[in-house]
């Protein structure tokens, strides 16, 4: 069992990765430090800081592109955990927890990592989103976590055991395979000390009770610093054209031959000759003397050329379509791609997508396992035989794919025609749809059938099978 000193070890250790992801943080946020643009200009005045927060354009398209659709839980094979899932699908509406995926999506893409704890409050389970750079891990030699290290830092004027805090306090909870205790800083200088306070509590999860999800089989960060120097490359060089406009504005007066010293000399009301043109916008020069700005021609080109081959970088390296290339003109238009080559314009995206529905899903199986823990000990329905399902948001010409189904009469079922509808939230339920309608088509037809001609029968009859047969539209 860890003392105080040991928990300030397990936390110092993590201190690396907390760097990375504060770095991360301040490109998501658009704060980032660009160096070059931290050194000033020639004459002394300060570069234009201009940020483009490219960071969190890609990592939220591609949270988007996996949680536009909610992850889906189906029992398995045996139908077994039925009624688990149902109790599962209850804990999603009542937690949210299909915000709570997505959030946890874009902090595992762009730093990492991201960390929940599970709970139960004893009535009922409660899954608990936290900051990833609040965590530091203890593994052991074959990677397996034997404790997971949470700082949380309580500023003053906050409720806390039933009293108002008077000042800001640094409190760690460490979990482990049986139980949670917390540790607080008690003393001041040489003798400040991290101490366990409170009593510890036990739990029943057999293991920490703390999610980790990842999304890249490295466990990185999605972003890695060459994409990072790319944005600053971006960044540099709007920021030197912005500053070479202004220096166009504000151009330095250049006279030929006439002397600078009677400009500068004041009148009675301590106003010079300078101050004076200035008000009026007129400088008199004598006949053997010249006046002009001093300018020098902006070359747009060298600028949009460099903004254009970074921005093509940026795109390569974040893995998603330059969709404002496609709309602009640049390569045709969204609304003439369809088909095939629609499908390839993401095909990148959907490539990374693959790893980060691959890693992220395994996160949430281990939710899933704390929850039947807690579950199994109360003697609830658990949830073992179950596929789960992470639905990419692939944009599809719907128009032309309800026109080519037609063509599958023959090759596929109904049942399989339907699952290929994007637009289509749930197949199945559709599918059941389908079925129940044309029931009770039949069930109308068949009620009064002794009561119609024989042809008029057979007239509905052939209307109702050719209804349950067509396509949905």
């Amino acid at each position: 069992m860890l003392d105080g000193k040991q928990v300030e070890q397990v936390w110092s250790a993590g201190a690396g990765a907390r760097d990375e992801i504060a770095t991360r943080y301040r490109y998501f946020k658009g704060r980032q430090v660009v160096p070059d643009l931290m050194i000033p200009r020639i004459d002394g005045r300060p570069k234009t800081m201009s940020r483009t927060n490219w960071l969190a354009y890609a990592a939220t398209m591609h949270t988007g592109f996996l949680t536009t659709r909610p992850v889906t839980y189906t029992a398995g094979p045996t139908g077994e955990s039925e009624e688990g899932l149902a109790e599962l699908r209850d804990l999603y509406k009542r937690a949210n927890l299909d915000r709570q995926d997505a959030a946890n999506l874009l902090d595992a893409i762009t730093y990492g990592l991201a960390v929940e704890v599970v709970s139960f409050d004893g009535q009922q389970h409660v899954v608990t989103r936290t900051r990833p750079w609040e965590w530091s891990f203890l593994h052991d030699s074959a990677g397996a976590m034997k404790a997971a290290l949470r700082r949380a830092v309580i500023p003053p004027a906050t409720w806390r055991n039933n009293e108002l805090t008077t000042k800001e306090a640094e409190v760690f909870t460490l979990y482990d395979e049986t139980t949670i205790r917390q540790f607080e800083y008690s003393g001041e200088g040489e003798a400040r000390e991290l101490k366990q306070f409170g009593e510890r509590r036990g739990h029943f999860y057999g293991r920490p009770p703390v999610v980790v999800y990842r999304a890249t089989d490295s466990g990185d960060s999605f972003f890695s610093q060459a994409f990072l120097d790319q944005c600053d490359m971006y960044d540099v060089t709007r920021g030197s054209l912005s500053d070479d406009i202004k220096n166009n504005v504000d151009s330095l007066l250049m006279m030929k031959g006439m002397r600078i010293d009677p400009f500068f000399e004041k009148d009675k009301e301590g106003r010079s000759v300078i101050q004076k043109l200035r008000e009026v916008g007129i400088l008199p020069v004598p006949s053997d003397g010249e006046a002009g700005y001093l300018t020098r021609a902006v070359d747009i080109e060298k600028f949009r050329f460099d903004l254009k081959t970074t921005r093509q970088a940026i795109h390569l390296m974040a893995c998603i379509p330059d969709l404002d290339e496609t709309i602009s003109g640049g390569e045709g238009t969204i609304t003439s791609i369809s088909g095939i080559a629609l499908k390839l314009m993401f095909h990148s995206m959907i490539q990374q997508a693959a790893e980060f529905s691959r890693n992220f899903t395994a996160g949430l199986r281990e939710r899933v396992t704390l929850l039947n823990a807690m579950d199994a000990r109360r003697s609830r329905p658990v949830v073992e035989d179950y596929d789960l399902r992470v639905s990419m948001n692939i944009p599809y010409n719907d128009v032309e794919l309800v026109q080519y189904l037609a063509n599958l009469e023959g090759v596929l079922s109904t049942k399989d025609k339907i699952r290929l509808l994007a637009f289509v939230a749930a197949p199945a339920q559709a599918y059941r749809n389908l079925l129940d309608e044309a029931a009770l088509s039949w069930q109308v037809v068949l009620t009064k059938c002794d009561q119609l001609p024989p042809a008029e029968l057979r007239r509905r009859i052939a209307e109702v099978a050719a209804a349950a047969a067509r396509p949905p539209a």
